[in-house]
């Protein structure tokens, strides 16, 4: 909030209510021309030098990455998530939208015929996912349409999911991480913002057509070519649809199926914000500096 005295704010509302009438904003709150005129100009002059109270640590934003598709993931995708999340003072507890593991090998679609095999991928996965959790050992992972291989894969052969690990050790995270099937909630100051993996949520304007029908503000992974963050309002509420992006490498055999997409995914983050009492809750996409690094695709 705006480091005002309540008399201030009083004072500046109602003279904006007033037209700009000193006078009669003086008359309406009951006190003189001068104390007006003086209050006023207090309020005036912080304004004009930005004297704003600093943001605290409950305005402090939320990680969101997804869609990192281990062992497949970006070379510098903990590096980066690290960066940022030190950078933007983000809280402690962070965001997967899904598709940690890529399950390649796996997967009812054809593999590579180069790619390593179902053993040695899913070590190399849980490698991934052991040093991402030492740096973040507090979180949440929505799983994705990738991360229920396993689960999709056994009930075509009839075999009871049941049968499967716990999906904390599956995925090699500690007890500080969650695991979420559908869905998760991020609620904060002013913020109440569904998270999901985004099936079914496709295309640039994927997001915010969600977060319409849902009525909520909205953020996804899934559709790793369209990051950004897209708004509405009605007459009492303003939303918001934000793409988190991708964070794997698309030059790897398991993105190869798109190198001839018009649409290349883009690497990056979300921070996810909740109101300080000034700015809304919102959030911003962050794409990862790629340099001149070429994919080879």
């Amino acid at each position: 909030m705006l480091e005002l005295t309540e008399r201030q704010k009083e004072v500046l509302e109602t003279y904006y209510d007033c037209g700009e009438n000193k006078a009669e904003g003086a008359r309406r709150i009951g006190i003189s021309d001068s104390a007006f005129k003086k209050h006023l100009k207090q309020a005036q002059k912080k304004i004009a030098k930005n004297d704003f109270m600093e943001v605290d640590g409950e305005a402090r934003p939320h990680l969101v990455f997804s869609d990192v598709h281990a062992p497949y993931h970006h070379k510098h995708a903990i590096e980066f998530l690290s960066y940022v999340h030190k950078k933007y003072n983000c809280r402690s507890h962070v965001y997967c939208g899904g598709d940690l593991f890529d399950w390649h090998r796996s997967s009812r679609h054809l593999s590579e015929t180069d790619a390593m095999s179902a053993d040695e991928e899913l070590r190399q996965a849980q490698k991934f996912s052991k040093a991402m959790s030492r740096v973040f050992p507090n979180g949440t992972l929505l799983l994705g349409n990738h991360d229920r291989i396993p689960e999709r894969q056994l009930k075509e052969l009839g075999v009871p999911t049941s049968v499967l690990r716990d999906y904390n050790k599956l995925y090699a995270l500690p007890s500080g991480w969650k695991v979420k099937k559908m869905y998760e909630v991020i609620k904060d100051n002013g913020l109440d913002v569904l998270n999901e993996h985004g099936d079914g949520s496709m295309g640039v304007n994927g997001c915010i057509n969600t977060a319409i029908a849902k009525g909520c503000s909205f953020v996804q992974g899934h559709t790793h070519s369209f990051p950004g963050v897209q708004y509405r309002a009605n007459h009492y509420q303003v939303i918001f649809g934000a793409n988190s992006g991708c964070i794997c490498d698309n030059s790897s055999l398991a993105m190869r199926y798109g190198r001839y997409a018009k649409h290349k995914p883009v690497v990056g983050c979300l921070l996810v914000y909740p109101s300080d009492g000034v700015i809304g809750a919102h959030a911003t996409f962050l794409p990862m500096d790629l340099g001149k690094a070429k994919s080879g695709e």
